[in-house]
């Protein structure tokens, strides 16, 4: 079957928007196609005017090819729905750290189009790369106030995000955008995202986003299909180990679930391990320990001040503590343990502090 997702280019959308770019498979291995939303989605550059954004394009095709084409159809139908409804709330609240829907709607390609299939499509505003690209390209050299700007950044998107309700869900580092080398970042794909008062398609997923990003307790309880009753422990406190994780990847290159892999036994490895996380816990406390140490050497490398080092790993202790009731920070004076109010501010401390040594 043809694919008329795939024959976008050069054609007139509507608000003016014209298709001048696909985005290329060297470019969707580096993180820039990743963030158009997994397997039903295409994207591209378009262009009105001076105007240059990017443009993610829902492949209903594919949902046409497999045995259980009306179910595919309306899943993929309602996830469209679903994520434009959120970006829609999140405009409306003028979230600035929070990637803008700019455009939405549906084209019909001519060519390779036999059976007249519309594609719906999201037009969002065009970021520089990916944090994710930046820190490959510049590792050794990337200056620690972008890093700590970025985190802050990515902090108050995730605060402006549960203050309307919405879970994320899947943040990492091809999700948050990068507009200037500065380390000014936008949260970016809200594909998993979730709203409180309206259940996602994917509420009762136990893993709703990437797998490999994923907290213990999901690991651990997803072949029991057993999620947490509280919707904050369940969904919330997975962004707060998620912003967690980001900082381990900033110093190690390593995701926080990665480097459980790297200290827990064989037998207690996810896949491997029978017994329930409630039974496992202890252990991943240990191995957690174990990590916290791990990265309080790498940072302690990186800087010359312990006492930031220190900092910065505890705020990784409260952010991806093994036991999700516990996350959060110990200091919060907020009425949600979940508050991003204390880690907004410290980060927001440490990236004046190393701002004032580059000068």
């Amino acid at each position: 079957m043809e694919n008329p997702t795939e024959y976008l280019l050069n054609l007139e959308l509507e608000d003016e928007w014209v298709v001048i770019e696909r985005i290329n498979q060297m470019e969707a291995e580096n993180g820039m196609l990743e963030k158009t939303g997994g397997n039903f989605s295409i994207g591209y550059k378009v262009q009105r005017g001076d105007d240059i954004a990017f443009l993610k394009a829902f492949d209903i095709s594919r949902a046409l090819t497999g045995n259980n084409r009306m179910l595919a159809l309306n899943q993929i139908t309602t996830m469209y729905l679903y994520e434009k409804e959120l970006l829609d709330i999140c405009k409306g609240q003028k979230m600035d750290k929070v990637v803008k829907i700019l455009a939405a709607g549906e084209v019909q390609p001519i060519e390779h189009n036999p059976n007249k299939h519309f594609v719906p499509y999201l037009i969002f505003e065009l970021a520089e790369t990916t944090i994710r690209d930046h820190l490959f390209e510049v590792f050794d050299a990337i200056d620690n106030a972008c890093l700590m700007r970025s985190l802050h950044d990515v902090a108050v998107g995730i605060s402006q995000l549960h203050g309307a309700g919405i879970a994320h869900q899947d943040i990492k580092c091809s999700n948050v955008l990068l507009f200037d080398k500065g380390g000014n970042c936008k949260v970016a794909d809200l594909g998993r995202a979730e709203n409180k008062e309206n259940k996602s398609p994917i509420f009762n997923m136990t893993i709703a986003g990437d797998p490999d990003y994923a907290p213990p307790e999901q690991k651990y309880r997803q072949k029991y299909r057993y999620t947490d009753q509280e919707w904050e422990t369940r969904r919330i406190a997975t962004d707060l180990y998620h912003l967690g994780s980001l900082i381990t990847f900033y110093y190690t290159q390593s995701p926080m679930t990665s480097l459980y892999a790297t200290v827990l036994p064989p037998e207690l490895q996810y896949g491997v391990w029978n017994g329930t996380y409630e039974e496992i816990l202890p252990d991943m406390k240990n191995a957690f320990s174990e990590i916290l140490q791990y990265l309080e050497e790498q940072l302690e490398d990186r800087f010359s001040d312990k006492q930031i080092a220190s900092e910065i790993m505890k705020l990784v202790k409260y952010l991806c503590d093994p036991d999700p009731c516990k996350r959060g920070h110990p200091d919060s004076h907020a009425t949600s343990r979940y508050s991003m109010e204390r880690f907004i501010s410290i980060f927001d401390r440490l990236t004046t502090k190393f701002e004032s040594k580059l000068m």
